[in-house]
C-alpha cells in the first residue's frame, strides 16, 4: 500500500508540479466511520419519524455488512433535530446486542449535557461536535 501512495505522490507531483505533505507518510492504519444512522438519518427532509427500531435494524444491517465503526446516534435536542430522538435507546440496544461486540459505536455530542446523556447511555466513544462561525 505504502509503495501505491507513493506512485499516487509521484503522479500528483508530476501532474502539478508538487505534492502535498501528507502523502509522503501514509499511516499503517486508517479507520472508516460509518456516519448514515447520524448523519444520513440527521441530514432527512422528511416530518416523518424514524422509529428506534428502524434505527437498530439500519445499524445491524451496517454491522452484518462488516462495518466496524457505526456513529450510532447524536445526543442533540429532539426539538432542534427530530430525527436524533431515541439516540439513547439506540445505543443501549446495539451495545447490547451480542453480534455487535466487535463493533464501534461512536456518538456525536454537541455539549455538555449531551455528553452527559451518552455517558449514561453507555457510550465508549464521543465523537464532539464542533461548530466555527466566520463574520
Amino acid at each position: 500500500m505504502a509503495a501505491a501512495a507513493a506512485v499516487a505522490a509521484e503522479g500528483v507531483e508530476d501532474a502539478v508540479g508538487w505534492s502535498p505533505p501528507s502523502l509522503g507518510r501514509v499511516p499503517s492504519f486508517v479507520r472508516i466511520v460509518e456516519v448514515a444512522p447520524r448523519d444520513g438519518l440527521q441530514a432527512l427532509q422528511t416530518d416523518a419519524e424514524i422509529t428506534v427500531d428502524t434505527k437498530i435494524s439500519l445499524i445491524q444491517q451496517l454491522a452484518h455488512a462488516g462495518l466496524r465503526s457505526i456513529e450510532a446516534g447524536s445526543f442533540v435536542s429532539a426539538e432542534w433535530v427530530p430525527l436524533m430522538k431515541g439516540s439513547d435507546e439506540v445505543l443501549r440496544a446495539v451495545l447490547a446486542d451480542p453480534d455487535m461486540t466487535d463493533v464501534a459505536f461512536p456518538v456525536l455530542v454537541p455539549n455538555t449535557y449531551g455528553f452527559k446523556q451518552a455517558l449514561e447511555a453507555g457510550a465508549h466513544e464521543i465523537a464532539p461536535a464542533s461548530l466555527i462561525a466566520f463574520k
